[in-house]
This record gives structure tokens, C-alpha cells and sequence, in this order.
């Protein structure tokens, strides 16, 4: 897939835009993401994997530092949640998940897949190009569309 990709840019001199080929999501996008999904279940396989699968993968897309994180919204309220993974925050100590519960495409895009963890945690990946010309990348952009409330230590101020 990513030879063709480069070929194709290498053949157009880079000038190809990838809304000019035909049928991207059958021949890119779907591939990549059921190749995605099937390593995350092989890798679950193995023993004691899946546990340090799910820390890995949440402390690579959150941060490996205790944080807290203020989110000013525009009706006046001010939420401030602690990320307390290390125990080294003035609150309780948030649990990284330790079991995939579920890889669906609910919850997101047209080209997206949703991992459903334990404690609450539920992350959507969304694969797309950064360019509008063809290039031998693809690239995921990451949402999380559910926190564990359980676990991340939330306080809202109004203002």
C-alpha cells in the first residue's frame, strides 16, 4: 500500500491530490485500519500483554508526567482535571485501563475505529492524509470520547 502511494507520487512528480484517486478508502484507509486493529488483537493475545498494551497506549497518548489540565468553557465554567497516574498530585491516583473491551467503528468517523477500555476510558482514531497531495503517509488524529469520571480527579468552578 505504501509502495503504491510512493509510486504514485513519484510518477506525478508529487502533484497527485488524493481527492483524484479512485475509491481511497477500500484501497488505503480500510486496509491500514483492519491491519491497525488486527495487530492491537494479536498483541492482546500474548500473555500478560494486553495489561501493559493498555498503559502503553494511554500513557504514549496522554503523557507520562502527572498533570493537571484547566478547560475554560464559554458559559463561564472552569473544569480543572488531574491526571494522577504517578501519585505524585495532591488527589486520588487515576488507574490506567488494563483491558480492551472492544475496537468498533461506532463512535467516529467514516475512517475510524473506537477502542473501548475498562474504567471508563473509549479513544477514537481517525486516519487521514495531512496533505492534499499524495504522499507515503497517513496519519491517525486522536480524540478521547470518554474520560473515566472514576478516575480522573474533576472539579468545576463557576465563574
Amino acid at each position: 500500500m505504501f509502495n503504491e502511494l510512493k509510486t504514485i507520487k513519484q510518477q506525478s512528480d508529487g502533484q497527485t491530490l488524493w481527492n483524484d484517486l479512485p475509491d481511497k478508502p477500500n484501497r488505503f484507509y480500510w486496509p491500514l485500519l483492519d491491519a491497525w486493529v488486527n495487530e492491537i488483537k494479536r498483541l492482546c493475545e500474548v500473555p500478560n500483554m494486553e495489561k501493559k498494551l493498555c498503559q502503553a497506549l494511554v500513557a504514549y497518548l496522554v503523557g507520562k508526567h502527572d498533570f493537571y489540565k484547566v478547560i475554560c468553557s464559554f458559559d463561564k465554567t472552569v473544569r480543572l482535571q488531574a491526571w494522577n497516574f504517578n501519585n505524585t498530585l495532591a488527589t486520588k491516583q487515576t488507574k490506567y485501563p488494563t483491558v480492551i473491551n472492544a475496537i468498533n467503528t461506532k463512535n467516529g468517523g467514516q475512517y475510524s475505529k473506537t477502542i473501548v477500555f475498562n474504567h471508563g476510558y473509549s479513544i477514537n482514531f481517525r486516519i487521514h492524509n495531512a496533505s492534499s497531495r499524495v504522499e507515503p503517509s497517513l496519519k491517525f488524529d486522536i480524540v478521547a470520547i470518554g474520560l473515566p469520571s472514576n478516575e480522573i480527579h474533576q472539579q468545576t468552578l463557576d465563574f
